[in-house]
C-alpha cells in the first residue's frame, strides 16, 4: 500500500506542475532581464539610463548637470512624500522594457519622449 501512495503522490505533483506551467503559458509575459513586469497598482520612477545620459550630455553640454541636479531634487521631494505616506515605489531606468500584466492581457508601456 505504501508503494501506491508514493506513486499517487508523484502523480499529483507531476499533474500540479503540468497544470501550473500550462496556466503560465496562457499569459505571454516577457521574461528577459531587460523587461519589468508590473502587476496591480503602484508607483514607479523611471530615470535616464546610460545611453540616455550620454545623449543628454551631448545635447545640453554643461547645462546637463543643472538639469540632472533639478531632476534629483524633484525625485527626492516625491520619494520623501511617498515615504511619509508609507507608499512603496520602485526605481527603473529607461533602458528597461516596461509592461503591465492585467490578468490575461499584457500591455507595453510606451517610452516617454523626454528622459526626465
Amino acid at each position: 500500500m505504501t508503494n501506491k501512495i508514493k506513486v499517487l503522490v508523484v502523480l499529483l505533483v507531476a499533474v500540479s506542475i503540468a497544470c501550473n506551467s500550462s496556466q503560465q503559458a496562457k499569459i505571454p509575459t516577457p521574461s528577459k532581464a531587460d523587461t519589468v513586469v508590473l502587476k496591480g497598482s503602484g508607483v514607479i520612477f523611471i530615470a535616464p539610463g546610460e545611453e540616455s545620459i550620454k545623449a543628454l550630455k551631448r545635447k545640453h553640454g554643461k547645462s546637463f548637470y543643472t538639469i540632472a541636479d533639478d531632476a534629483n531634487a524633484y525625485f527626492a521631494e516625491a520619494s520623501g512624500y511617498l515615504d511619509s505616506l508609507k507608499v512603496l515605489y520602485k526605481n527603473y531606468d529607461d533602458s528597461k522594457i516596461i509592461v503591465y500584466d492585467n490578468k490575461n492581457t499584457v500591455s507595453k508601456i510606451p517610452r516617454h519622449a523626454s528622459p526626465w
